[in-house]
């Protein structure tokens, strides 16, 4: 694996609303981009839209107790997706669903369906139509584990559900990393998985391990398993304490991710500018 040194560019703040502090993922479309922040008590969600990632929010959109801590979120021509979690919540009722909403919605929540998924989902990505990517708890130490999930709307269109028709892994040198959300470049089939080290109590840095799922790969519990081919490195000294949380890729094939400033009160976009994919 080769180990890069991005150089980050600041965007636009995603400042905090209404107490709503934890910016826990995002989504990109061409230069439009949508972020997602959550409140300590996981009863308030803002989502953050931008016209263009490089300036300021356009509008915002506050939602209650739906969504708890949106740990994923990705979009596809008509709908965008949200991973859903809420501590204390049972899996049986609210931890183990998506949310969809119309990309070009107003802020009316109750369009939304609600997805019902397997497992609690914490980071999503789109695959093809009606299918996107989600993490499931691994099996095997040192490996990350995902699933093809397959969308089904029910007849009435206002639920749906999820099954997993197929599954692989990833391998990692760094078991202890925490996952946070993923994003799939469907021109190249590239799969981006931000994690972040953290070392007693503190964090040390977030990598950003990219993952050719059209590459060489092996099989492990009669499943694909890849290994990384690049890792980008994010010292946590970045920016006062920079914690990648989510990504996509921009209109101009640069990455652009989200993150939480840990010694600053606010949280923004960066673009990655010495790389493009």
């Amino acid at each position: 694996m080769a180990i890069k040194t991005p150089k980050l560019k600041p965007l636009a703040y995603i400042r905090d609303i209404d107490g709503c502090g934890n910016c826990g993922c995002m989504a990109i479309s061409g230069m439009r981009a949508w972020a997602l922040k959550t409140n300590r008590e996981q009863t308030l969600s803002v989502l953050y839209y931008f016209s263009n990632v490089n300036q300021k929010v356009t509008k915002t959109f506050p939602v209650k107790n739906l969504l708890g801590h949106g740990n994923g979120m990705t979009f596809d021509q008509n709908y965008l997706y949200f991973a859903c979690w809420k501590s204390g919540a049972s899996a049986q009722t609210q931890n183990r669903y998506i949310l969809r909403v119309p990309r070009g919605f107003n802020g009316d929540w109750k369009k939304g369906i609600r997805i019902t998924t397997p497992n609690s989902p914490s980071a999503i990505s789109y695959y093809k139509p009606n299918q996107m990517i989600v993490n499931v708890a691994s099996d095997v130490p040192g490996h990350r584990k995902y699933a093809i999930g397959k969308i089904h709307i029910d007849a009435d269109r206002k639920s749906g559900s999820m099954s997993y028709i197929s599954y692989f892994y990833v391998k990692f040198d760094r078991p202890g990393e925490v996952g946070q959300d993923i994003f799939f470049d469907t021109k190249k089939n590239l799969l981006f998985i931000p994690l972040v080290e953290v070392k007693n109590g503190r964090m040390v840095a977030s990598r950003i391990y990219v993952t050719d799922l059209a590459g060489d790969h092996t099989t492990l519990n009669g499943h694909n398993e890849f290994t990384p081919k690049d890792i980008l490195l994010i010292p946590s000294s970045t920016f006062g304490g920079l914690e990648v949380e989510s990504l996509g890729l921009d209109s101009d094939r640069k990455i652009v991710l989200c993150g939480n400033l840990s010694r600053r009160n606010y949280d923004r976009f960066f673009r990655i500018t010495n790389l493009t994919f």
